[in-house]
């Protein structure tokens, strides 16, 4: 259960796995359920703006993490890790410049995508999600002790699992600046923090943000290319796949030892044929059959040719751009060359796009060809219908001319011909009849081999340019990042997947380059715990814990302070004997929650089993802090690469609760299993056993004065199946 502390909704999640999005009228937003069977959600974070939410998903021994569109609960994107998810955080650095030397203004002279037959829906540009001012990582979390960085939730810029090996991740928390990350981890009954430093993120943020937001939007950019080409397949089918199938019949009903091709090229030269093609056309295909066909087939080649000059060329413009960003940015070795951003790969994703616009451009020369063909081709059907009929022909159709007959032969020999006389050439001479009648005919038409990922099996006859000769002979000229040479063997899918390969290949030495540069700084060994919560303090001073656990009737409480380029960890062990409560008398209390309400406050939840109630703590964090005691000193060197030191126990000076100022509010009749808080909404969520009923109540908390609480109860809310 989740409540996010900028917008007033309440997130919550059940033990099936389904997810769920309810306005604290209890609204019910939307539902998502598990992408995977019988898959549990094991850690959920809201993005910082608010507009998607990460959401970690276990299934036996591997995990999804899959990001989720708040607004449409659609899934923006889908990460599969080898082991299950324990972690997530998706943290913010505020405070980069507002002028952004790399800002992309390519909206300004690019149009918007356009929108795709039969979606009404203009194309929802998920690269903006990246256009936020601020910086953001979404930190991941695993049961082996790995460590993974996705900046703005796209990019991946970390992965290591040298940090605690074998040690499953349950808390990831930065400083203000991104300068130091500190990771809590748990094995057995051991609990460790380990912080490490992270000044590449502190000093490349800027650079880093630039990288996702162009890796964002040439994923955006190759997916509405790969939307094109399922649109091309969708109006190729339609229409052709009768007509195949009808051609495909009439090809097995032909005796062995006769050929379609050389049936179809006796009727266009002779003006006969065998009695099973003239059954096909007059029983069959018909005169107003035909005519229907060659609507349907024209409207779909139109479609086609349509979204290849129109939807696919305004993509393949962008990629280009953008590929030739990328290769810009490559050039500055000195900046992005050291976040592991290289020249080769960025020139290798320039090229693949623009090999995949030459074979775009390929299969709209195919269309208008085919088209063209076709036109003779219905029209000598139409004419052969009427000469079979023995009807005369209508005054408005034309005879073929010489031009259109050879059309028409060239359609038939390509078409009807080709596979059956290569079939014919690996047979043997008497070994015709064991050729299958399903080999005597190929499909109907050259457009559908671009959209299957194979190599072509009718090529385009295209001439060599005087460039292409050029290259050939002197391969030296390669080197110069605008020419690249045309693959005319590969199909428009292929090129498609292989932009795909290219932009993951330039953007995969990134991670590579910023894992090398963290340093790991100290590890302490702390109490177990059951529960660990995290805060950045303010003004980038350090991170603050707090931890309890179910075999002691207390919390713990840590800060981890740089000063002046030392870190001190001080710590404090406070216990929970009896609680005093006017009206309550004493009571025995045990933690069952607690989270920071800010960075000041401490929010604990506690339950007294014997009276069924619930207590709601407000702890001021500077009590606390009058309290601890200095453990252990560390100084940061950065001569070091890495810094391996044995973890060491931290010596916790215990207190009791009577030394703290606490304010706390009295639930009657109330156990409580887990609670989310919002600070900025100033609402308190508390679940009831297994999560089936859920108390919401509106809280005034004044950091400066906690001896008095004025939580006030607003409504609660009816049972709720988990």
């Amino acid at each position: 259960m989740k409540v996010f502390k900028k917008l007033p909704d309440l997130l919550l999640c059940s033990i099936l796995g389904d997810l769920e999005l309810r306005r604290l009228n209890w609204q019910k937003i939307w539902k998502l359920s598990a992408p995977i069977k019988e898959a549990k959600i094991s850690a959920i974070s809201w993005k910082p703006d608010g507009k998607s939410i990460a959401v970690g998903y276990n299934s036996y021994s591997s995990g999804r993490v899959v990001i989720v569109n708040v607004e449409d609960h659609t899934k923006t994107r889908s990460l599969d890790l080898e082991y299950p998810v324990t972690c997530l955080n998706w943290l913010e650095r505020t405070g980069l410049p507002s002028q952004n030397p790399y800002k992309d203004e390519s909206s300004k002279f690019f149009l918007k995508l356009p929108s795709l037959p039969r979606k009404n829906e203009q194309f929802e540009d998920q690269s903006c999600d990246t256009e936020s001012a601020n910086f953001n990582i979404l930190a991941i979390g695993t049961e082996d002790g790995t460590l993974l960085f996705f900046a703005h939730g796209i990019l991946e810029i970390l992965r290591s699992n040298t940090i605690n090996p074998g040690w499953s991740i349950v808390g990831i928390q930065a400083s203000e600046s991104f300068k130091t990350f500190t990771v809590f981890s748990q094995s057995g009954t051991d609990s460790k923090i380990t912080s490490f430093d992270t000044s590449v993120l502190e000093n490349y943020s800027l650079e880093i943000q630039t990288l996702a937001q162009h890796y964002s939007k040439l994923l955006n950019l190759n997916k509405y290319a790969s939307d094109c080409l399922k649109s091309l397949e969708e109006s190729w089918e339609d229409s052709l796949v009768e007509f195949d199938n009808k051609i495909d019949n009439l090809a097995k009903s032909l005796p062995k030892d006769t050929s379609l091709a050389s049936d179809m090229l006796e009727l266009l030269l002779f003006g006969v044929c065998s009695i099973y093609t003239q059954s096909f056309l007059i029983h069959q295909l018909t005169e107003k059959g035909l005519t229907r066909l060659k609507q349907a087939i024209e409207s779909s080649y139109s479609n086609m040719e349509g979204i290849a000059s129109v939807n696919l060329f305004t993509a393949g413009q962008q990629l280009v751009y953008q590929c030739c960003l990328l290769l810009t940015l490559a050039k500055r070795r000195e900046i992005f060359g050291l976040l592991g951003l290289e020249y080769n790969p960025a020139l290798y994703a320039v090229r693949s796009v623009g090999r995949f616009m030459t074979k775009s451009n390929e299969m709209l020369e195919v269309i208008s060809l085919v088209m063209k063909q076709l036109e003779a081709f219905f029209r000598w059907l139409h004419l052969s219908i009427y000469c079979l009929n023995e009807e005369p022909v209508p005054a408005d159709m034309e005879p073929l001319n010489m031009e259109e007959i050879q059309a028409v032969a060239s359609f038939i020999h390509d078409n009807f011909g080709t596979q059956m006389d290569a079939a014919c050439s690996e047979c043997e001479d008497g070994e015709m009849d064991d050729i299958e009648p399903s080999v005597k005919n190929l499909r109907l038409e050259k457009v559908g081999q671009y959209l299957r990922d194979e190599n072509l099996v009718t090529k385009l006859e295209i001439e060599e340019t005087v460039i292409e000769n050029i290259l050939t002979d002197n391969p030296e000229l390669m080197k110069v990042p605008g020419f690249f040479l045309h693959n005319k063997d590969s199909s428009l899918l292929q090129e498609q997947k292989n932009v795909t390969k290219a932009i993951e290949k330039a953007f995969s030495g990134i991670s590579r380059q910023i894992t090398q540069s963290v340093q790991l700084s100290e590890s302490f060994q702390i109490k177990s715990a059951n529960v660990v919560v995290h805060i950045s303090l303010p003004n980038d001073q350090g991170v603050a814990i707090a931890t309890y656990s179910n075999d002691y009737p207390g919390f713990a409480y840590y800060e981890l302070v740089n000063k002046n380029g030392v870190y001190i960890l001080s710590s404090g062990l406070f216990r929970f004997q009896t609680l005093a409560i006017e009206g309550k008398g004493h009571l025995r209390a045990n933690i069952v929650d607690l989270e920071f309400y800010t960075n000041e406050i401490l929010s604990l939840v506690l339950n007294d089993s014997e009276d069924e109630t619930t207590i709601y703590s407000q702890i001021s964090c500077r009590s606390l802090r009058n309290h601890l005691t200095m453990s252990k000193m560390i100084t940061f060197s950065d001569e070091r690469k890495t810094i391996i030191i044995e973890e060491q126990e931290v010596d916790i000076k215990c207190f009791d609760s009577s030394a703290i100022s606490i304010s706390f509010r009295v639930i009657d009749k109330f156990q409580t299993s887990k609670f989310a808080i919002s600070s900025n909404r100033k609402i308190a969520a508390f679940a009831g056993p297994c999560s089936k009923v859920i108390k919401l109540y509106e809280m005034e908390v004044d950091e400066e004065d906690l001896n008095e609480s004025s939580i006030r109860e607003d409504f609660e809310m009816s049972s709720v199946e988990s």
